[in-house]
C-alpha cells in the first residue's frame, strides 16, 4: 500500500466498488489511479532519503563537534580555561541540536503540506470520475479508507496493456472519445 497500513473496506463500499468498476476500470480512470499512486510513492520515498540524509548530515556534524570538543579541553591551560571551554562546548551542542530539530521540523511541515495538497488533488480527481468514497476531506479514518480504495482498484483493475472489458486498443479516435467520456455506455 502507499501509507503504511491499509484500513479493511467496508463490505457495502466493496459492492459499490464493484458495481462501479465500469466507471473505475476504464483506461483513463485505471491510469489515473496508477499515476496519483506512483506521485505519493516517489514523493514519499524523496522525504524519507531527505530525512535520511538530514540525519546523516546532523550525525557527522555532532561526531566532528566532539573530536574538535576534545582537542580543545585537552589543549586547556588550567582548570579554569578547561570549564569555560567545556561550558561553550555545550552551548555549541545545544546549538547544534536545536539547528537540527528546527530543519527536520521544517522539512515534517513542508512534506505535510505537500502531501495534503496532493491527497486534495486525488480526492477531487477521484470525485470527479465518480469513485464511491472520495470525499474532500483531511479526516484521517477517511483518508486511510481512501488509499484502501485506491489499492482496491490497482487490485482489481485491468492489467495495462492487457485492455479493459472492450479489449482494450480501438485507433485513436476510439481512445480521445473514451478520455472525453470515460464513463459512456458501449
Amino acid at each position: 500500500d502507499v501509507f503504511g497500513g491499509q484500513a479493511p473496506l467496508d463490505p457495502m463500499l466493496v459492492r459499490r466498488l464493484e458495481g462501479s468498476k465500469e466507471r473505475w476500470g476504464a483506461p483513463v480512470v485505471m491510469g489515473i489511479v496508477r499515476d496519483l499512486c506512483d506521485l505519493k510513492r516517489i514523493k514519499q520515498s524523496k522525504y524519507m532519503q531527505q530525512m535520511v540524509a538530514l540525519e546523516n548530515k546532523h550525525s557527522t556534524a555532532e561526531s566532528k563537534m566532539g573530536v574538535y570538543h576534545q582537542q580543545l579541553l585537552q589543549s586547556a591551560a588550567n582548570p579554569q580555561q578547561r570549564d569555560d571551554i567545556f561550558r561553550s562546548n555545550q552551548n555549541q551542542t545545544v546549538q547544534l541540536e536545536q539547528e537540527y530539530q528546527q530543519e527536520k521540523l521544517q522539512m515534517m511541515q513542508r512534506h505535510s503540506g505537500e502531501m495534503a495538497s496532493m491527497i486534495g488533488e486525488e480526492q477531487r480527481q477521484m470525485l470527479s470520475v465518480g469513485v464511491p468514497g472520495f470525499v474532500e476531506t483531511a479526516d484521517p479514518s477517511a483518508l486511510q479508507q481512501q488509499t484502501a480504495i485506491m489499492e482496491f482498484i490497482l487490485a482489481n483493475g485491468p492489467v495495462p496493456g492487457q485492455g479493459g472489458a472492450g479489449g482494450g486498443g480501438g485507433g485513436a479516435a476510439q481512445q480521445q472519445q473514451q478520455q472525453q467520456q470515460p464513463f459512456a455506455q458501449t
